[in-house]
């Protein structure tokens, strides 16, 4: 297999980026277009696209370990920094209620860990896991503490409860495409479409999940989200594609919602995060399955 990232520029006025990634249905190639737009900078370093390979068998807080500490030696620890400090920004703004002030967004955060505690134990020992090693990296970083490192790959779903949000009418977020060849191979891709995409495109990694020595499939997956808030951009070889896209619009979101009856929702007995779907989803042996 090879793999590959490219760069592509165009002059604006910030440095925005944004990433796609492209999965190739039928050989094993890959490749992940990075594009950075900047006026009068320096052009931005091109970044291999790393692979792993991930356990399904192993329990979640070991799951992933081993990428995570590679990854780290590879390209530390800021990516994960520049993206929950973007995250966090971003529910700041958005909810003052909740994050206005650094009392405000300890209690929030304390709660939301002790739902997905409760609820979600598998996301939630991802996340213990994932905070511990971050520390080890940079003791001195609040937001790998664990409260606030689950708030900030939360940030979709607390994000919508807000009364009006502003994908309502101009659509944003996630977008997924799908390109068929001559030659009849497909390609499946992801644009990164919110920020802080240099920082998400940085920690964009490629898994391969096994399962009894076999690989069962294949994902682009940013490593700052738990699996069960990530946005799977995953592919079954042979047999189907899924991706996750955001779009806060519609009768079943969760506009006007209070806080509390969001907690109650996702601790409610047989309630599903979307990474859980999805992954429960990607076990699937066939589309039709």
């Amino acid at each position: 297999s090879s793999h590959a990232a490219i760069i592509h520029q165009k002059p604006r006025f910030v440095c925005l980026g944004f990433a796609r990634a492209f999965f190739q249905m039928s050989p094993r190639a890959f490749l992940v277009s990075l594009a950075c737009t900047a006026a009068f900078a320096l052009p931005p370093p091109q970044l291999p696209l790393l692979q792993y390979q991930v356990d399904l068998n192993a329990p979640p807080r070991t799951r992933l370990l081993h990428a995570w500490t590679a990854f780290l030696q590879a390209r530390g620890h800021t990516p994960f920094a520049n993206t929950y400090q973007a995250w966090h920004l971003w529910l700041q703004q958005a909810q003052p209620e909740l994050f206005g002030t650094p009392e405000r967004a300890a209690i929030t955060q304390t709660k939301w860990l002790k739902a997905l505690t409760e609820s979600h134990p598998d996301a939630a020992e991802e996340v213990l896991a994932l905070s511990q090693l971050l520390l080890s990296a940079n003791a001195s970083e609040h937001l790998f503490q664990p409260a606030p490192l689950a708030t900030a790959a939360s940030l979709y779903p607390i994000l919508n409860i807000i009364a009006k949000n502003g994908t309502d009418t101009r659509p944003s977020a996630c977008t997924s495409s799908l390109v068929r060849l001559a030659n009849g191979k497909v390609l499946h891709g992801r644009s990164l479409d919110y920020e802080p995409r240099d920082a998400m495109a940085q920690t964009s990694v490629l898994l391969d999940f096994h399962r009894q020595g076999r690989r069962s499939y294949r994902c682009l997956y940013v490593l700052p989200y738990p699996t069960a808030l990530q946005w799977f951009t995953c592919l079954k070889a042979g047999a189907f594609s899924l991706s996750v896209n955001a779009r806060s619009q519609g009768i079943f979101t969760e506009h006007n919602a209070s806080f509390p009856e969001l907690l109650r929702r996702i601790t409610a007995s047989g309630m599903l995060l979307l990474g859980e779907v999805a992954e429960r989803a990607m076990q699937a042996s066939t589309y039709g399955e």
